[in-house]
């Protein structure tokens, strides 16, 4: 099941300290093309952030994708909000862009999102945007947890 995958990957990586081992386990299990989309996007997520972390940001971008892939379930806030993390760390602003905006019409009463977006439009000194993206976080459920 895909809890035994994820708990074993975890044990991998974190008790044993074998993050090939964890990959291995985790790449298996993508490679199955789960029919379970919740575990395939869990798994996918994993994949990604292990790669993000080993700084193989190419790989993780990938299995980003695959998390994000459109299969039958809204992947949660986070998944975008890795892989947007993950487009800023390669330089890829438009990439964030486009991964924060999806996010924002995905998970409307979400706030981080709309932080994040507000934060890359501020580097990108586009002050009216930025000013949007705050208005929208400040009227996004303060309780969501994001």
């Amino acid at each position: 099941s895909h809890t035994c995958v994820a708990e074993l990957s975890d044990a991998l990586a974190d008790d044993a300290g074998d993050v090939d081992g964890a990959r291995r386990v985790l790449a298996q299990f993508l490679e199955r093309k789960h029919p379970d989309s919740r575990a395939y996007l869990s798994a996918a997520r994993k994949l990604a952030n292990l790669e993000h972390a080993n700084g193989d940001l190419e790989r993780a971008t990938h299995f980003y994708e695959a998390a994000l892939d459109g299969r039958d379930v809204i992947p949660p806030v986070g998944v975008f909000l890795d892989a947007a993390r993950c487009a800023i760390d390669r330089g890829d602003d438009a990439g964030a862009r486009k991964l924060l905006t999806r996010a924002t019409r995905a998970h409307r009463t979400k706030g981080r999102p709309h932080i994040m977006l507000a934060d890359l439009e501020l580097r990108r000194q586009n002050y009216e945007e930025c000013e949007q993206s705050l208005q929208a976080a400040i009227k996004a459920d303060a309780s969501d947890g994001s």
